[in-house]
């Protein structure tokens, strides 16, 4: 009889899910883990979760921020004396995070057309972004990118969806990475553990961007010292 494969480390991510598209995140990241534990040499053992509380996320290795609408994010972070931001944003010193669309905004340190009523952010990632810049609901598209780092594997080049998504207008420090193009224009930065996104990485099938995050948690975890 085949011996069982051995998985004793946890690797523990989670979507924030109060609002947006979290659920295909979690789908996303459940393909990707699937594909990473098929690995004969595999030791990780994945758990992934929907996190809506500041203990459900001390807890976790890797957190994704997902679109959404800025103003209700906003809104719900900011409610029980903002502990929730507060926690999201001692996690984001450390650990790795991917925001995808509003989830870019709330880690920019620099946003263009805030909110009136103020914009609350986690922070972390030196560009400045400007919210809605693609456009209305109904100038919504798909596009192909340019992938611009190695690291980044891409073979099938799926067209990524915008959707009333933020532009990245500047890089405001060298500790930034490019990613990705969109008409030479930066989509996908990253800076140390923070990962933004101008695109819905997950409202098609490839999984690059969630495998590549999931790596990303893996090598902060265990690798990097």
């Amino acid at each position: 009889m085949a011996q069982e494969k051995s998985k004793n480390i946890d690797v523990n991510v989670g979507v924030l899910a109060l609002q947006g598209g979290f659920i295909e995140h979690i789908s996303h990241l459940h393909q990707c883990a699937k594909i990473i534990s098929e690995k004969d040499d595999n030791p990780y053992c994945f758990k992934i979760t929907e996190a809506r509380t500041v203990s459900e996320i001390e807890i976790l290795d890797g957190i994704i921020i997902p679109g959404g609408e800025t103003t209700a994010m906003s809104i719900l972070m900011g409610k029980n004396d903002q502990e929730l931001l507060k926690a999201l944003q001692r996690f984001a010193i450390a650990k790795p995070v991917l925001g995808t669309c509003a989830g870019l905004i709330m880690i920019a340190n620099n946003i263009k057309g805030q909110m009136e009523m103020g914009q609350l952010k986690i922070g972390g990632i030196d560009v400045t972004v400007c919210r809605n810049a693609y456009g209305a609901q109904l100038q919504s598209f798909e596009a192909p990118l340019t992938i611009t780092d190695c690291d980044v594997s891409d073979s099938r080049s799926t067209p990524m969806v915008f959707i009333r998504a933020p532009s990245i207008e500047s890089i405001d420090s060298n500790k930034v990475q490019v990613l990705a193009t969109y008409k030479n224009v930066p989509v996908a930065v990253r800076q140390n553990n923070l990962i933004g996104l101008s695109f819905h990485s997950e409202l098609t099938d490839n999984l690059t961007w969630h495998m590549y995050f999931l790596k990303t948690v893996i090598n902060e975890k265990f690798l990097v010292k």
